[in-house]
């Protein structure tokens, strides 16, 4: 309940300031990670997480909060961002995830040039340390090609493909790792 009533104030307070919401962006994606078993069957582990990231008004510095929920596990984690250029944004945030309650860590740095961009989310919890990098080059204003490395998954092709004139972008990135081969299949809505 108090999770809920704090939820409620922050975005009351996000919609009551417009010049806020101007600077305020929110994420929420769809993300299934395809396996094939070794008896052959598909296994679609689904996962829904949502970030919204905000400026301050006439300042390299932000905020951020992020969380992820999956069938088994979930983990939040908020904290600042610093853009020392246009080009460049290195954020570090603290969180817990589900399992026995541990603190999370985690930190993330963009660099974007032009049609391309590189962004690397790296954490530790609970002992384990998890990465995830994505390599993108625009090709136009609607399809981005490029490569993606994630821990415990695997390196691979990645494209996505920004739905004109909506907020939906989906990407799909085929990983192999350890003679195993996954595939992601993500649908992003921005607001």
């Amino acid at each position: 309940m108090k999770t809920r009533s704090l939820v409620v104030c922050l975005l009351t307070i996000l919609i009551a300031n417009s010049r806020m919401i101007a600077q305020t962006h929110f994420e929420v994606e769809s993300q299934n990670l395809i396996s094939r078993e070794k008896n052959g069957n598909f296994n679609i582990s689904p996962a829904m997480d949502a970030y919204m990231t905000h400026a301050f008004n006439d300042s390299r510095w932000g905020t951020f909060a992020w969380f992820l929920v999956c069938k088994d596990w979930a983990e939040a984690y908020a904290g600042f961002t610093l853009a020392p250029t246009t080009w460049c944004q290195i954020g570090f945030g603290l969180g817990l995830e589900q399992v026995n309650n541990l603190w999370r860590v985690g930190g993330s740095t963009w660099l974007g040039y032009g049609r391309y961009s590189l962004l690397v989310l790296l954490e530790e919890g609970a002992g384990v340390f998890w990465h995830r990098a994505v390599i993108n080059r625009k090709l136009n204003d609607v399809i981005g090609i490029g490569y993606m490395s994630e821990e415990f998954v695997g390196i691979g092709p990645r494209i996505e493909i920004n739905i004109p004139k909506t907020p939906v972008k989906i990407w799909t990135s085929l990983l192999h790792k350890d003679r195993k081969n996954h595939c992601y299949l993500a649908f992003k809505f921005s607001f």
